[in-house]
């Protein structure tokens, strides 16, 4: 019952053609930051999310509501060179919002905030968006609990799973950080354990046999 976009160069889906919200959910909110949060009894405030594509910003209206309906602080960045359009973003809010209303109202607040600066959504959310490619994000003071890796795949963004990036990220997590992504393929589970990262491979969300997780 949730919208996704197609990109017109790569012909990908920007999430699940079985249902963008509960992907997302899934992939992202529970197994990632929602694992992280019920195995580190001494997580940081707030909770430092590092997201890898920022597409539709549908993860981030997620966390954004998570975050608020549980009083738990988080600090997201999120980064993507080829954002959407305004136009293109008033269409999927439009098509979200018949079903998913309060996602919805949290993506409202996402696409009238600016690029490349920390903005305050609400008390418990922070959201800073940058329009730079992965090599260029600028130094972070602290260091990040989860990661979501939710770029196009590794066939349409080569250098994004490139191992040379994800040493990148690696070295911006701590000890304990959570990472997850929809991409179950080996090769890229191998790269990620040689970043450093415990890795696992879980049941995928319908019509997604796998996901993978790693653990810092």
């Amino acid at each position: 019952g949730s919208p996704t976009l197609i990109h017109p160069a790569t012909g990908e889906t920007y999430h699940s053609r079985h249902g963008a919200v509960q992907e997302s959910v899934h992939i992202f909110i529970n197994a990632g930051l929602g694992y992280f949060v019920q195995t580190t009894p001494d997580r940081p405030q707030p909770i430092r999310i590092l997201e890898i594509g920022t597409g539709t910003g549908l993860n981030a209206a997620l966390a954004s509501e998570w975050a608020l309906d549980r009083g738990i602080p988080i600090q997201l960045v999120t980064m993507d060179p080829d954002p959407i359009s305004r136009e293109i973003q008033n269409n999927y809010l439009q098509h979200l919002t018949i079903r998913f209303p309060g996602p919805a109202r949290h993506l409202e607040s996402i696409y009238q905030t600016e690029w490349n600066t920390e903005v305050p959504i609400h008390p418990y959310f922070s959201l800073t968006q940058y329009q730079y490619p992965l090599a260029k994000l600028p130094e972070f003071e602290s260091e990040f609990n989860v990661i979501w890796m939710d770029a196009f795949s590794p066939d349409s963004c080569p250098d994004l799973w490139h191992p040379d990036s994800l040493h990148f990220i690696s070295m911006r997590t701590c000890i304990g950080s959570v990472l997850t992504t929809y991409c179950a393929k080996g090769e890229v589970r191998r790269r990620l354990a040689d970043a450093g990262w415990q890795m696992e491979r879980l049941p995928g969300p319908p019509g997604k046999r796998e996901m993978l997780r790693g653990r810092m």
